[in-house]
C-alpha cells in the first residue's frame, strides 16, 4: 500500500511539474516577441515628380524697371499761335536738363519687358496734332514723341499725357508688361486772360442789372432834374407857389422881424 502511494505522488508529481514547464516556457511564444521595426525609406517618386528631360525650367521673377517721362512746354502762351509740346521717356541714367525758355512736368513708370512707347496728349482748351502717336520703338537712352498745340482759350491751362509703355508692336502685352501714366505741367495763355474773362463776367452781370432796373433810374433821374429846375426857377423868377410861397415869407420875418420885400 505505501508503495502504492509513493508511486502515486510521483506521478502527480511529474504531471504537476509538466504543467508547470508548459505554462513558464523558456522560449518566448511568437506572438510575444518584439516586433523588428521598420526604417522610413524616400516613397517612390510619382508622376508628377518625375523631371521631363529637355523641359525648360520657370523663368526667375523680374523686377519693374524705372523710366522717367518728362513734358516740356513753354510756360507763357499766345492765343491762337502755334508751339511744340515734347514728351520724352527714358532711362533716369539717360536723364537730361528741360530746354532753355520751357517748364518741365515730370513723372515715372515701373514696367518691364518695354519696346515701345505710345503717348496720347490731353489740353483742352488746345488745338492739338496730331492727336494720338504711333507706336514708336523705345530706345533706352530716350525716346521722344513730338506735338504742336495751339490755345484757343486766355487764362491758366493744364497740359497733360498719357504715356504706355508696351512690350508688343501691336500694343499688346500682359499687365506686367503694359503700363501706363500720366504727366502734367501748367502753362499761361495771354498772361492776364483770367482777369479779362472775370472782369468781362462781372460787367455783363452789372449791366444785365442795369437793363432790369433801367426805367426805376430813368425815373429817378427825370425827378432830380426837375426838383433841380424847380429850384432854379424859383430863386430867378420867385416863383414856387402859393402855400410853399408862404411858408417861406413867414421863416424869412420871424428871422429879420421885418416883413419880406415883394
Amino acid at each position: 500500500m505505501k508503495k502504492l502511494i509513493s508511486l502515486f505522488s510521483i506521478v502527480l508529481c511529474l504531471i504537476v511539474g509538466c504543467l508547470v514547464a508548459g505554462c513558464n516556457p523558456k522560449d518566448p511564444p511568437g506572438e510575444m516577441l518584439e516586433e523588428t521595426p521598420i526604417i522610413d525609406q524616400d516613397p517612390t517618386p510619382g508622376e508628377d515628380d518625375i523631371p521631363i528631360v529637355g523641359a525648360t525650367p520657370p523663368a526667375p521673377e523680374i523686377e519693374p524697371e524705372k523710366y522717367n517721362v518728362d513734358l516740356d512746354v513753354q510756360p507763357d502762351m499766345r492765343k491762337n499761335k502755334e508751339y511744340l509740346m515734347m514728351v520724352k521717356v527714358v532711362l533716369p541714367q539717360y536723364e537730361t536738363e528741360v530746354s532753355e525758355g520751357m517748364v518741365r512736368g515730370s513723372s515715372v513708370i515701373y514696367a518691364t519687358n518695354v519696346n515701345y512707347v505710345r503717348v496720347t496728349p490731353i489740353a483742352p482748351g488746345f488745338e492739338i496734332n496730331p492727336e494720338q502717336s504711333k507706336i514708336i520703338e523705345f530706345d533706352p537712352a530716350g525716346t521722344d514723341v513730338q506735338f504742336t498745340i495751339t490755345p484757343k482759350v486766355k487764362g491758366p491751362r493744364v497740359i497733360s499725357a498719357e504715356v504706355e509703355l508696351l512690350q508688343n508692336a501691336d500694343g499688346s502685352g500682359d499687365v506686367k508688361t503694359k503700363s501706363s501714366g500720366q504727366v502734367s505741367v501748367v502753362v499761361k495763355v495771354d498772361g492776364l486772360g483770367i482777369l479779362e474773362e472775370g472782369l468781362g463776367e462781372i460787367f455783363g452781370v452789372v449791366w444785365d442789372k442795369f437793363m432790369d432796373f433801367w426805367p426805376i433810374f430813368v425815373g429817378l433821374v427825370f425827378a432830380a432834374l426837375l426838383f433841380v429846375a424847380r429850384k432854379y426857377i424859383k430863386k430867378k423868377t420867385g416863383y414856387g407857389g402859393g402855400a410853399e410861397n408862404e411858408i417861406e415869407k413867414t421863416e424869412e420875418k420871424e428871422e429879420t422881424g421885418s416883413e419880406p420885400e415883394e
